[in-house]
């Protein structure tokens, strides 16, 4: 089965080339620089952002089941209608590019910052309301631009995800920020309010998502949460790094119950595991020694 990737030079989308570049050719998309390891078979540059850029795009010979629209503007610095416009841009455009390769399937990565905030039953996906949060307005309109300009020929799934996880994670985010601290001093502290809890993604989990929907008869729904096996605390995610760092590494926990209403995160994610069987496999614990292993 062939694949075509958007932002293919990103964490997410560079990720899931090299974990599905084994079940048939990746085309890769992107618009700047690539990284030295990228999986693709075969890669066109343009800003998705252009719609003449993408137009122009030599896609003879190429030919792709389904698209994975990874590619996504997360700029602080723009306005927020800019992110509002530049992501609709890039989803039409993506969508443009999935037609012209013939693909079946667009599946589009979407994020869970579509939802104003968790649910405490468990947040599933008639949860899904604007937040004031730009990015996930963003990624609202980009799932309505996907399913009605896709056209009958092609399907259209958006994959509402959480913080994604795996080597090579921004440096931003809290587990390479925790294992940096881990290695270079020997210790974590852990702060924030010990009730919050965030869901989070495994990426082998999402390329195994990918795949059981390619391989779907259908019916599908318009949109589907994903995440693993279940939301994790600061302090769990230090003693798992602590657990994996191969020098020894102490966790100080200083975390005070500071928030009116701590976010506890709780993605249920039932309806992909009836409609297309997606069952999470990796616990918090091997997701962790995945990163380090791999950043060792």
């Amino acid at each position: 089965m062939n694949f075509a990737i958007t932002g293919i030079a990103g964490f997410v989308g560079g990720t899931l080339a090299r974990l599905l570049a084994p079940d048939g050719q990746v085309i890769g998309f992107y618009s700047t620089s690539l990284p030295h390891d990228c999986a693709a078979a075969h890669l066109r540059q343009a800003s998705l952002e252009n719609a003449a850029e993408c137009a122009a795009l030599d896609l003879t010979s190429l030919s792709a089941e389904v698209m994975i629209h990874c590619a996504a503007k997360l700029s602080k610095r723009d306005s927020g209608i800019n992110v509002v416009a530049a992501n609709a841009e890039m989803t039409l455009n993506g969508v443009e590019i999935a037609k012209r390769l013939g693909c079946r399937l667009f599946v589009n990565i979407s994020s869970t910052a579509v939802y104003a905030g968790p649910d405490p039953d468990g947040t599933r996906e008639d949860h899904a309301v604007p937040g004031i949060e730009t990015y996930g307005r963003s990624k609202l309109v980009g799932e309505a631009i996907a399913t009605y300009s896709a056209g009958s020929a092609m399907n259209v799934v958006s994959l509402r995800i959480p913080s994604p996880q795996g080597p090579g994670n921004p440096h931003r985010s809290m587990v390479p920020m925790m294992a940096k601290s881990a290695r270079e001093q020997g210790f974590i502290r852990v702060l924030g309010d010990p009730r919050r809890r965030q869901s989070y993604l495994d990426l082998r989990e999402l390329a195994e998502a990918v795949r059981r929907l390619s391989a779907s008869p259908g019916p599908l729904r318009a949109a589907y949460n994903v995440a693993s096996v279940a939301s994790a605390g600061n302090m769990d995610v230090a003693t798992s790094i602590a657990r994996h760092c191969r020098t020894p590494c102490l966790v100080e926990d200083q975390r005070t119950e500071e928030s009116a209403h701590p976010e506890a995160w709780n993605l249920i994610c039932d309806a992909a595991a009836t409609d297309f069987d997606f069952r999470p496999q990796y616990q918090l614990d091997d997701t962790v020694k995945w990163i380090m292993q791999a950043t060792a």
